[in-house]
């Protein structure tokens, strides 16, 4: 999430934890605050890093990723 950690830089914690709830509403506000906090500092906690790798990364296709098929 480099947006919501420039957001951090540029305009504080606050606007960017109101950015991060914009792009995932899942977080409650504390976890919000606290996984921008740990952007800020090199590590988020787990929980809301958690929370957001569940809503922005989608789940892979596992048809799609079948490289190869077996001959016969």
């Amino acid at each position: 999430m480099d947006e919501v950690r420039a957001a951090a830089a540029e305009q504080g914690r606050i606007p960017a934890a109101r950015l991060l709830r914009r792009r995932v509403p899942v977080p409650e506000l504390g976890q919000a605050l606290a996984y921008v906090s740990g952007l800020s500092g090199g590590g988020a906690p787990e929980e809301p890093v958690e929370v957001v790798t569940r809503e922005l990364v989608a789940p892979a296709d596992p048809v799609m990723a079948v490289d190869t098929f077996r001959a016969g």
